[in-house]
């Protein structure tokens, strides 16, 4: 199949790689693609949650229901980051992401996915808005950095909407 992006078609190529090495270009990553009958997620999940977090047994349930493997923290390669952000009520809570991901943001798989689940604004106290509204400048932050094919999304759930994480962690 030919890719329609000519750059990757010719930095792909023995002589394109040579000369993209020494220019100093990128090399675009191969993208996963679904197949129909593969897993929606081909390899182990690690959570995380803020405390006072309300999504912990939705998102549990959701990658049960889609037979995504729990990974367990270590070392080990993981293919999704999900962690429930609806728990920070206030700025000093965001080192709660800290303590998440910088520990493992370099496990992430190429082609992985990093979720955060994140409350709505809207309606908050203000304290608790403007932690919430930070975690758009961190997912926006880490998107940019991470690269590898690496897609990073902010969901707010509402509240009474935890049983409908599934079909946006699939």
């Amino acid at each position: 199949m030919m890719s329609t992006d000519i750059y990757a078609q010719i930095v792909n190529t023995p002589p394109g790689q040579m000369l993209a090495k020494q220019l100093g270009l990128p090399r675009p990553v191969k993208l996963e693609r679904y197949r129909p009958g593969a897993p929606a997620i081909a390899g182990p999940v690690l959570t995380g949650q803020a405390p006072e977090g309300r999504l912990a047994d939705a998102i549990a349930e959701a990658l049960q229901e889609i037979g995504a493997e729990q990974a367990a923290p270590g070392e080990a390669p993981v293919k999704a980051l999900v962690f429930d952000a609806t728990g920070i009520a206030a700025s000093d809570g965001l080192v709660e992401l800290q303590r998440f991901f910088h520990p493992n943001v370099r496990r992430i798989e190429p082609c992985g996915r990093i979720v955060v689940l994140g409350a709505p604004p809207e309606g908050l106290p203000p304290r608790a808005a403007t932690a919430q509204r930070a975690l758009e400048g961190f997912t926006r932050s880490l998107a940019k950095e991470i690269g590898r094919g690496v897609t990073v999304q902010l969901v707010y759930v509402a509240q009474g909407a935890e049983g409908e994480i599934g079909s946006t962690l699939r």
